[in-house]
């Protein structure tokens, strides 16, 4: 073989890794070495500095600071009977399906894996609706940072005191 066939070779394999590179670079650097992970379709998780997935696919929002990152995750599994399903039919159904899960990162503190809980200690989550926006101001997440749920929640608030008014005023 000649010396030329082999770097056309070599040069073409680098290149078809490279474009399959599982960094996502549509998505910001998330601080503290915390950055998106792309897994294929729907695969879109958090890893830290290591490598080590913080939370698994599929992010579906996020926001972040210095200190929290904030997310919402449907995981495929959470559709029933997606794992039976033709392709076509579980990627309508994942994408139709409301399932929401709720995560916190805590970016400053020290991030060990606990056996015990399968996770890592500055992880927290999976919270429901409710338990995240508890778990949110335990740990005194800043109001800057929001997601839909948020959003609602101020919605929600906004509406209940123009209801008490309008009571107030009857």
């Amino acid at each position: 073989m000649s010396k030329r066939y082999i770097l056309i070779s070599i040069t073409l394999v680098q290149s078809a890794l490279m474009g399959c590179s599982d960094m996502v670079s549509d998505y910001p650097d998330l601080g503290s070495g915390y950055k998106f992970f792309h897994e294929g379709k729907h695969g879109i998780s958090i890893v830290n500095a290591q490598g080590s997935q913080m939370v698994g696919s599929t992010v579906l929002e996020y926001d972040f600071d210095e200190v929290f990152i904030i997310l919402s995750q449907r995981p495929w599994d959470s559709v029933p009977g997606i794992r039976s399903m033709r392709y076509s039919e579980s990627n309508r159904a994942f994408e139709n399906s409301e399932f929401r899960q709720y995560w916190i990162i805590d970016k400053i503190r020290e991030s060990t894996f606990d056996k015990a809980k399968k996770g890592y200690s500055n992880v927290y989550g999976p919270y429901s609706k409710m338990e995240y926006l508890e778990r949110r101001e335990e740990l005194g997440v800043s109001k800057d940072l929001k997601l839909e749920i948020d959003k609602e929640k101020k919605q929600e608030v906004g509406l209940n005191l123009e209801t008490q008014v309008a009571h107030t005023n009857i």
